[in-house]
């Protein structure tokens, strides 16, 4: 019986990862969008911030997905990379505390191969605050280059 019960209980805790990732939102900017979860950013203790996602286009290797935070920190937007390259240069558009759609509140970054250290180690100035960081875009690439 404890055998069984050792067993069913390891089964839960692999299962656990998918399960909450599998986890579905509306999204906070779009209507009629659900959004899944894909990471969360520890901020300052006790805080943190969950990012969601969601498959806007796949044409060829590359990939465009929406992005959206809304706890601790607020962003929504797109980010594009290329799943055939991990080197190549990424790129993020961003509306922040703006209106999602309104131009006039984009921001536009790329991100080159050469600036990835600087962003993964949180000292890429344009990304800066309240910007995706650079955890999130390796979820999305393990997420989105696999199909």
């Amino acid at each position: 019986m404890k055998t069984k019960t050792l067993l069913l209980a390891t089964s839960f805790a692999l299962l656990l990862p998918s399960i909450a990732n599998a986890q579905t939102e509306d999204s906070q900017y779009r209507p009629n969008t659900k959004v899944v979860f894909i990471y969360n950013q520890e901020l300052d203790e006790p805080y943190s911030t969950r990012w969601f996602a969601k498959l806007e286009k796949r044409q060829g290797k590359k990939r465009t997905v929406y992005i959206e935070t809304w706890e601790k920190y607020v962003n929504k937007g797109f980010i594009t990379f290329d799943c055939g390259n991990p080197k190549a240069s990424v790129q993020l558009d961003l509306y922040g505390w703006g209106k999602f759609g309104d131009d006039s509140q984009l921001e536009k970054t790329t991100v080159h191969s050469k600036d990835f250290k600087a962003w993964q180690m949180g000292d890429f100035e344009p990304l800066a605050g309240e910007s995706p960081p650079y955890e999130l875009y390796q979820k999305l690439r393990t997420k989105y280059c696999k199909s």
